[in-house]
């Protein structure tokens, strides 16, 4: 007797035998191996090989070599991390990272038998830290596959990373994103960097400074136009005809580039002088501070007050002229002075009367510091159209 086909099962834990043809040395054409699980003949069959070689599982019609009709598990393997550094060991089809990483990750995975051995790799360690194996870098928390082909492990789509819906910055705007985490940018210690036409324009680095025209900022902003004497920056809204704003400081630029408050400059102050407190006209500026002190306007003499700012300083105060309404005036001599303290002190040599709204100026030379000061003040009972108020203007050179 020949048979065409061979059932092979138990009906209990024995061993399963089967025997294909009269002949148990030889298959006959056409006859085919069936492994079902129990006493039936299983449709479809749990496991056929035809005649022609092709292995079916889950089906009785096998199209190729192997043809499975349901979902194929591979166990996984968990790799630790050490020193940045893991060894994916041989024979291995799915890897976990694990363990803590502090740098970007170096993988290693052994050379196959065959050509075409898949791999597939997941990045679970701690750190924030890709891994890298052949080139390609594997993202913390994601997944790549590999295929070993021409003699190196490649990843599949050229090493990009599957996104999940709603996790990527669309080219046309996102929307229902969350401030506290959704962002552009990087998770590691690595610059942040963006182009046009393929070429970098601005960068932020790891340490947290900007730079535009430049891919070394030193400051939390700095500016590169590429053309000498030119800055790269320009307020729209602000020129030369803006009304400037009072009692601020000005800007400029030090010799090494980096924009500060420049202290060879002018401050100007407005103050009223009923219920007036002194701190109310203080300028300080260089290395000295002008005050008037008076609180009430009155037909008397009252005093603009300085002192130094730090330590004590020496001097000489010239062109010093004070004046009034009704035209009465005094111009001073030259007159050094010993010393100036950090105590305000009257200027007595120029009182001015409120009243007769009184005004002063004068031109102090530090000799300890090398710095002129140009000092100008105004009072005024307000010729009863106005609060009575008063200015000082101080110009300083150097």
């Amino acid at each position: 007797m020949i048979l065409t086909t061979a059932v092979l099962g138990t009906v209990n834990n024995s061993i399963a035998q089967a025997k294909i043809g009269a002949n148990p040395n030889k298959i006959v054409a056409g006859a085919k191996l069936q492994v079902d699980g129990d006493n039936t003949t299983a449709t479809p069959a749990k496991l056929i090989v035809t005649g022609s070689g092709n292995m079916g599982i889950g089906t009785a019609a096998p199209g190729t070599l192997l043809d499975v009709n349901g979902a194929i598990t591979n166990r996984e393997t968990a790799v630790a991390v050490s020193a940045n550094a893991a060894t994916i060991p041989a024979n291995t089809s799915l890897v976990q990272l694990t363990g803590s990483a502090t740098a970007s990750i170096a993988l290693t995975a052994p050379t196959p038998p065959n050509a075409g051995q898949r791999l597939i790799v997941y990045n679970n360690t701690s750190g924030g830290f890709a891994a890298t194996l052949n080139g390609y870098s594997l993202p913390n928390g994601q997944v790549m596959e590999f295929t070993y082909s021409n003699s190196g492990w490649r990843a599949n789509n050229g090493g990009a990373i599957a996104i999940a819906p709603n996790t990527y910055w669309g080219t046309t705007g996102n929307s229902s994103t969350v401030a506290a985490s959704n962002f552009i940018g990087t998770t590691d210690n690595i610059d942040f960097i963006t182009r046009t036409n393929n070429i970098e324009r601005m960068r932020v680095t790891g340490s947290g400074n900007v730079g535009i025209g430049t891919n070394l900022p030193n400051t939390k902003l700095e500016v590169s136009s590429g053309s000498s004497s030119v800055s790269g920056l320009r307020f729209t809204n602000m020129n030369n005809a803006t009304t400037s704003t009072t009692n601020t400081a000005a800007l400029g630029v030090d010799a090494s580039g980096n924009v500060v408050v420049n202290a060879l400059t002018s401050k100007y102050k407005t103050f009223l002088i009923d219920a007036n407190t002194a701190t109310n006209s203080e300028i300080l500026i260089g290395n000295m501070g002008f005050q008037y002190a008076g609180t009430t306007c009155t037909n008397g003499n009252s005093y603009l007050q300085y002192r130094s700012i730090s330590g004590t300083q020496y001097g000489v105060f010239h062109n010093a002229y004070s004046t009034n309404q009704a035209g009465a005036g005094a111009l001073i001599a030259n007159f050094p002075v010993a010393s100036i303290t950090t105590t305000y002190t009257n200027l007595t040599v120029l009182p001015v009367n409120c009243v007769n709204d009184g005004a002063l100026s004068f031109v102090y030379f530090s000799v300890t510091d090398k710095l002129f000061y140009n000092v100008t003040m105004y009072i005024s009972d307000g010729n009863g159209s106005a609060s009575a108020q008063g200015y000082i203007l101080v110009e300083i050179h150097k």
